[in-house]
């Protein structure tokens, strides 16, 4: 019996009628954290493991569950109790116990006991896992709508604009706040990794270029202080992500200075060597550039610290923030070979520090921004098939401005029909999430066998999915995320029927 005690993992004592130890096994000891078995012997087991509630409250001897052995003779199994150790921190704990009967009486009790904290926190990210899901399955299908939606917007703001003699500011000014809103939409429909486009980076050049961004998004009562010029490795990131993260502190920093304050923006690098990363960052042994975004606003509490990078976990009042912001930057930074640690204290100031990987090679100069050249169609016809019928006729519309022939379908039947009628098409613009139980795949699939030269672009609100299983379908199949802007339909039309004409002109030499 001696060595079946000593064997077990399982944590277990004996108690008399008074509620007293008279044996215990090694595994009770580790678990409660004394040394030898004459810590436990004689000693009072409720006084000793159930002298308080987690929130240091008393819990009384009468509703020690264990006792229920000795009240009424029955087994107790109790799997959400609360158990301290010898050194006064606290463990759930999992126990039953049975009471020792003789002669029809109690003589005494068996208790044995788990810690559960590995198991509470498995069900604890389970928890957290289902509610992710739950939340990524309504934010795809809102924002869908939400693109279409904003496809309507874009597309008939670009038609105008084409339509007026000069550039108005005002339809500049919407078809900007429509592509911002595009990306926040694609940000919230992108899995945990987004698509980034890593390059060198003059990490001091691209923040003193948004010198007018910051000043217009935080207000005459934010002082803001940019890093002075100095030598700096270039890192290796996403650009666009970066500024998006410098802005999304900035506007974090300004929300926390109610009345007012100063925000400035660090630079320097930062070498780890091996055996010596700060206990606060997971990062290997290399080079980074190191960002700090300061404040002197309210700070956080440990509270929120703790949950400052959960998506959707914000403290603004409704209406005033998504909780998306820090979730983000830290996917990005994460993803991108870095970290990013916190440094705040309440009602005094916050520092978020980004760690960005160095690049090996020199950076290239930051450039103004271009206006790209729409390149027009050539009398081409394009058949359009989506299921909302606004979205399709601000499609054909910015097609026929380009020089296009169109024909439109609202379902898979319906471009059959049109496919027969007009054996001439030359692709198929086709949205993915369609009615009638035929999605897009599924409608280009029987449209090209029927048409073998037929072209095809997909477009999608669900970029994350559909866009990998689109690529997987062949060099005729080319993805494009809704809401698509003019230029860019325009360059990948050019792009998918000038290969097929460079293809067929091919065919004809060869013959």
């Amino acid at each position: 019996m001696r060595l079946l005690l000593s064997s077990t993992g399982e944590a277990i004592f004996g108690l008399d009628t008074k509620g007293h130890c008279n044996f215990c096994n090694p595994a009770c000891l580790a678990a409660l954290g004394y040394d030898s078995v004459e810590d436990l012997l004689g000693r009072n087991m409720h006084e000793l493991i159930h002298h308080s509630w987690p929130d240091g409250s008393a819990y009384p001897q009468e509703e020690c569950r264990i006792n229920n052995a000795f009240r009424n003779g029955e087994a107790a199994h109790v799997e959400d109790e609360y158990l301290w150790r010898a050194d006064g921190t606290g463990f759930p704990a999992e126990y039953r116990s049975h009471p020792i009967i003789r002669d029809k009486k109690v003589i005494g009790a068996v208790v044995t006991f788990i810690d559960i904290t590995h198991r509470r926190e498995a069900e604890e990210q389970l928890r957290q896992s289902q509610k992710t899901e739950a939340i990524g399955q309504l934010k795809a299908g809102v924002a869908h709508d939400f693109n279409n939606l904003l496809a309507v917007i874009m597309n008939h703001a670009e038609i105008l604009q084409m339509q007026l003699e000069k550039d108005d500011p005002s339809v500049k000014s919407l078809i900007k706040a429509a592509s911002r809103c595009a990306d926040l939409t694609k940000k919230l429909l992108a899995s945990r990794k987004q698509a980034l486009c890593p390059q060198p980076i003059d990490v001091h050049s691209l923040i003193t270029g948004m010198t007018d961004l910051l000043d217009h998004s935080l207000g005459e009562n934010i002082e803001i202080q940019l890093p002075n010029p100095n030598y700096l490795w270039p890192a290796y990131a996403d650009p666009n992500q970066l500024e998006n993260a410098v802005l999304n502190l900035a506007i974090n920093a300004r929300d926390a200075m109610h009345q007012g304050g100063r925000i400035s923006v660090g630079l320097e690098i930062f070498q780890i060597k091996t055996g010596q990363a700060p206990k606060s960052l997971e990062l290997s042994p290399g080079d980074y550039v190191k960002i700090e975004v300061a404040d002197n606003g309210a700070g956080m509490s440990p509270a929120v610290m703790k949950r400052a990078f959960d998506p959707f976990y914000t403290t603004k009042g409704v209406g005033e923030g998504s909780g998306l912001g820090l979730s983000m930057i830290h996917g990005f930074v994460r993803q991108s070979g870095g970290d990013v640690d916190i440094e705040s204290r309440a009602g005094k100031s916050t520092k978020v520090q980004i760690y960005l990987p160095r690049s090996k090679k020199p950076a290239k100069p930051v450039q103004e921004h271009e206006e790209t050249l729409v390149p027009k169609g050539h009398g081409k016809t394009i058949l359009v098939l989506e299921d909302d019928a606004e979205v399709r006729n601000g499609i054909a519309k910015i097609l026929r401005e380009l020089g296009y022939s169109v024909r439109q379908a609202n379902n898979g039947k319906a471009a059959f029909s049109e496919l027969a009628a007009n054996p001439n098409i030359d692709l198929l613009l086709c949205d993915i999430v369609l009615p009638d139980n035929m999605n897009g795949f599924e409608a280009s699939h029987e449209a090209r066998r029927k048409h073998p030269k037929l072209r095809v672009i997909f477009m999608t609100g669900y970029a994350d999915q559909f866009v990998r299983k689109a690529e997987q379908l062949g060099d005729s199949v080319s993805p494009l995320t809704k809401p698509v802007r003019m230029a860019d339909l325009a360059q990948r039309l050019r792009e998918v029927l000038d290969h097929r004409e460079e293809t067929d002109l091919k065919r004809v030499t060869m013959h």
